[in-house]
């Protein structure tokens, strides 16, 4: 499994770029501890570090830019839209939300810790196909955003990173799908969208769906691979499966595996072959995840009586 990058030198993968396009560097005190780099997530990048100063002239990135503010307040100048540099205060816990391609110009003389999370716009639009295509979108962005929601979801990449990505690609790009329904949704700037439901799968798509989600148990199953077999976009495939199911599909995936575990330890199956064999990171993730499901742990599954253990232990809960 690709293992995800502790570094201690100033190389951010985030491209800054000047006018003309041209690669700039205006992190010249920046310290990255922590990178999604090495697992090759398509369009997207986590990464975690500090910055003892920064000094970006007419810059812009061409990401969607959410840095969460990790550290003490930050107060920097920036400049506005009259072009003229104004005082900002980031507490502690606010996100700078920045769309992908609009020029910033900072003035920080203070240390800083960060994380951020980049995503290609493309790939946000990718995610969300049925909000994207409905006409042409502007994004505000936010130098002191309180969003404990998508705090949450960076929060949640950045914990996926440091296990390495041990819950799969399919896990990753689920969250990755949420932040940019979050961002179109909550920054995006369009005419009024009408609420509806959201559709559930047919008996047909989900048939499909879940055919192959179970033909695919020991295999690393991305959220476009499914989409695809059901004839959706992966945005209105995630809305629909878990309108059906009531689980998002990693989830209902993670489910179908403990099943298939449990059947292969009535059959006498080893423990470490049976996590090895369904994917999991090693022996104490799936010996977490078979216990929040079941109740009781694998070991006390093999040496009892199967189902009569895992009924008594849910019966007292």
């Amino acid at each position: 499994m690709p293992k995800a990058t502790k570094r201690d030198h100033p190389n951010s993968v985030i491209p800054f770029q000047d006018a003309s396009g041209s690669t700039v560097a205006p992190l010249k005190h920046q310290r990255v501890m922590l990178d999604s780099q090495m697992l090759e997530w398509s369009g997207v990048v986590v990464e975690r570090g500090s910055n003892d100063a920064f000094h970006p002239v007419d810059v812009r990135v061409p990401f969607h830019y959410f840095a969460l503010n990790c550290h003490v307040p930050l107060i920097y100048k920036f400049k506005n839209e009259k072009g003229r540099m104004e005082t900002v205060r980031m507490e502690t816990g606010q996100i700078w939300v920045h769309p992908a391609n609009v020029p910033f110009t900072h003035a920080v003389d203070q240390h800083s810790e960060y994380l951020l999370v980049a995503i290609d716009p493309a790939k946000a639009a990718a995610c969300v196909p049925d909000q994207h295509n409905k006409g042409t979108w502007t994004f505000r962005g936010s130098r002191t955003a309180d969003d404990p929601r998508l705090k949450l979801l960076m929060e949640t990449l950045e914990a996926e990173v440091k296990s390495k990505g041990e819950n799969g690609v399919l896990f990753s790009e689920t969250i990755v799908t949420a932040i940019s329904a979050h961002f179109y949704k909550n920054y995006g700037i369009l005419g009024p969208k009408p609420k509806t439901a959201p559709r559930q799968l047919s008996p047909d798509k989900f048939a499909k769906a879940d055919t192959y989600l179970r033909a695919h148990l020991t295999e690393a199953v991305s959220l476009n691979d499914v989409a695809k077999v059901a004839g959706l976009s992966r945005f209105e495939f995630l809305r629909q499966f878990k309108a059906v199911t009531g689980f998002p599909p990693h989830q209902y995936l993670l489910n179908l595996k403990l099943e298939e575990a449990m059947n292969r330890l009535k059959r006498g199956s080893e423990i470490a072959e049976v996590a090895y064999d369904l994917g999991f990171a090693d022996q104490s993730h799936f010996t977490r995840h078979f216990k929040l499901r079941y109740k009781a742990t694998p070991k006390q599954f093999r040496s009892s009586s199967g189902s009569d253990v895992i009924r008594k232990k849910t019966q007292r809960n």
